[in-house]
């Protein structure tokens, strides 16, 4: 996605928030078959282990050992394949969403285009799920810290995989660039990634709504309204969050230098270094105020009964 300068509010200024929601609208308008490519995969996966978890549910107790055996390992495989591909959904979204197809008139250059967005995003999965891993490592650190220090990371680190796609930066060169494109704007990166997440709540609680009486009267159960809840994520909410997350990351990005210099990355590093230290020290700490409060909060509960009863035995004891 090349960066537009007239979608900024004023010459210097981050996209303004109704400019950011007519483009991201507009995007995801003429984005409508490409996600729809891209989503047919994980689709069929989610909907051949939904069929196969309701056979399970309803052939278990009247199987033999054998074929229940192979039942449960074509589950395994299934729910293991799932779990990979809703990784690999949003990592060849934001591959397609940074380099646009020029026609899509050519049936056999958009096949050629689409494959190469698999492709690339199957050479980077490694990066990706690292880069997953590091960042949810630093703002699980933050988040232990009381809350807040976790909600400011998770904002500082939000672009670290579009940049993986956009830039080829791996591991934590990517963590310390998207912390590079936020700082000095985290407030209003705040405020737009705050109001796109509430948005899209609301509507997926308002569609829960809508498609669970559908599935009571239909199959006398909520299998189906979950089924169409996570065809309509796939297709509608997580492409349309995407498209936001990139269109604010090309207004951020053209805001700073893409290229950091060795003092920068030295001092973003040794930032994540003290959290992870600060979070390690105070852990236990953290972890003893809450086991208190719990304690006081719940005096009749097993745990409780079970912490004084061993209290009274060792002071016995001693």
């Amino acid at each position: 996605m090349e960066h537009d300068t007239t979608m900024h509010s004023g010459t210097t200024g981050l996209i303004g928030v109704g400019d950011l929601w007519r483009k991201s609208y507009s995007l995801f308008g003429k984005s409508g078959k490409k996600i729809v490519s891209l989503a047919l995969p994980v689709t069929a996966i989610f909907l051949l282990l939904s069929a196969v978890i309701q056979l399970d549910l309803l052939l278990s107790d009247s199987l033999t050992l054998a074929p229940y055996i192979v039942l449960q390992v074509i589950l395994i495989i299934l729910t293991t394949t799932f779990f990979i591909a809703t990784l690999f959904y949003p990592g060849v979204l934001i591959s397609a969403l940074l380099l646009p197809a020029h026609s899509h008139d050519n049936s056999f250059a958009y096949n050629t285009y689409m494959k190469e967005r698999y492709a690339e995003t199957a050479g980077k999965f490694g990066s990706f799920v690292w880069i997953t891993i590091l960042a949810g490592v630093m703002a699980l650190s933050g988040y232990i810290l009381f809350i807040f220090p976790g909600i400011f990371i998770q904002i500082m680190l939000m672009f670290s995989i579009v940049i993986l796609f956009a830039e080829n930066k791996v591991g934590l060169q990517a963590l310390a660039q998207s912390w590079h494109y936020v700082r000095g704007h985290w407030w209003a990166v705040f405020g737009r990634v705050f109001l796109v997440a509430f948005l899209a709540a609301v509507v997926g609680g308002i569609f829960q709504l809508i498609v669970s009486p559908l599935s009571q009267v239909i199959m006398q159960g909520p299998e189906l309204a979950n089924i169409l809840t996570q065809l309509f994520q796939f297709f509608v909410l997580l492409p349309f969050v995407l498209i936001y997350i990139v269109t604010l990351y090309t207004s951020l990005s053209s805001l700073k230098s893409q290229s950091l210099s060795d003092h920068e990355v030295y001092r973003t590093k040794q930032i994540f270094g003290w959290i992870l230290l600060i979070a390690v020290v105070f852990t236990p700490f953290i972890f003893s105020v809450a086991e208190r409060i719990y304690r006081r909060v719940n005096p009749n509960s097993y745990y409780t009964y079970q912490y004084e009863y061993n209290k009274k035995f060792f002071n016995v004891s001693n």
